[in-house]
């Protein structure tokens, strides 16, 4: 899972984004197959899918990705926790990303 993961980021810096989902999703498979669905491993292949979909401007993607991290993080950590706090962030991009796209449309 990790090795998917790290090809995943490799072919995020060359811009290869087929291949960035390809690989981001098989790192996420194997772990839900093997760790389950609530294993803080698996956020960091919910974070990497939540993040490359907000850099490409699919924010309802990224929505899905990062709030299934966040809810992970929830129920592991205390609310206060570094973890929690950069999930709200990322997700507070994805809000206003949002937010930018309907009110340009207007």
């Amino acid at each position: 899972a990790s090795s998917y993961n790290n090809l995943g980021g490799i072919y995020d810096n060359k811009d290869e984004y087929d291949k960035v989902i390809e690989y981001y999703e098989k790192s996420l498979k194997i772990k839900l197959s093997e760790l389950g669905h609530n294993d803080i491993s698996v956020t960091t292949s919910y974070n990497n899918l939540g993040i490359f979909y907000l850099n490409k401007s699919e924010y309802n993607k990224a929505n899905e990705y990062l709030e299934k991290s966040l809810n992970i993080y929830l129920n592991k950590f205390e609310h206060d926790d570094i973890a929690v706090a950069v999930s709200y962030n990322c997700l507070g991009f994805v809000y206003e990303n949002k937010a930018k796209t309907i009110f340009e449309t207007k």
